[in-house]
C-alpha cells in the first residue's frame, strides 16, 4: 500500500487526486472516507461516507466532498471551516484510496446584534421571518418598532 499526503487545501488535493488518477492504469475507488475534526462537532460521519465510498476516486469527488461537508458545518454556524490536511492511502492492488481530511472548524459565528434600517421598505414576508428569527432568542433580541430605523441589541 502506497502513503501519499498533501497538506494543502483540499483544492490542490484534487489536482493530486487527477494526477494519481492519471498515472493509474486502471481507475481508483474512494474505500473509505473519515473527517477529522478539530474540536467538537455534531457531524454524522456515516451517513455522509455513504453519499461517497465505492465511487471513482477524482477531483470531481474531492470537490463535492468539499462542498457537502461545508454545508452541513455552516448548518451548525461553522462558516469558517478550514480543510487542511487531506491523506491519502493507496492501494494499487485493490485500486483502492482511504482518504482521511483534517478540518479545522475555526469556531461557531454567533450572531451578537442586529440592526436593520429603513425596515418599512422591507416585504413584508421578510418582515415576518425577521420577526420569527429574533423571537426564537426573545432574551436576547429586542426588537424595537419605529418608522424609518428599527435595531435589535
Amino acid at each position: 500500500m502506497n502513503r501519499l499526503t498533501k497538506n494543502n487545501p483540499v483544492c490542490d488535493a484534487a489536482r493530486f487526486a487527477g494526477s494519481i488518477r492519471a498515472s493509474a492504469a486502471k481507475p481508483l475507488f474512494l474505500k473509505s472516507l473519515q473527517l477529522r475534526f478539530d474540536s467538537r462537532v455534531k457531524f454524522a460521519q456515516n451517513r455522509f461516507q455513504q453519499q461517497f465510498v465505492n465511487r471513482p476516486f477524482s477531483q470531481e469527488l474531492l470537490k463535492n466532498i468539499r462542498a457537502k461537508a461545508d454545508e452541513q458545518l455552516r448548518e451548525q454556524g461553522y462558516y469558517f471551516a478550514d480543510f487542511s490536511e487531506v491523506s491519502t492511502d493507496i492501494d494499487s492492488a485493490l485500486q483502492s484510496v482511504d482518504l482521511t481530511i483534517s478540518v479545522k472548524t475555526n469556531g461557531v459565528l454567533r450572531l451578537d446584534s442586529l440592526r436593520i434600517t429603513n425596515r418599512d421598505s422591507l416585504p413584508e414576508t421578510l418582515l415576518s421571518d425577521v420577526d420569527d428569527a429574533l423571537a426564537v432568542i426573545p432574551e436576547r433580541f429586542t426588537p424595537v418598532r419605529c418608522r424609518n430605523r428599527c435595531s435589535a441589541t
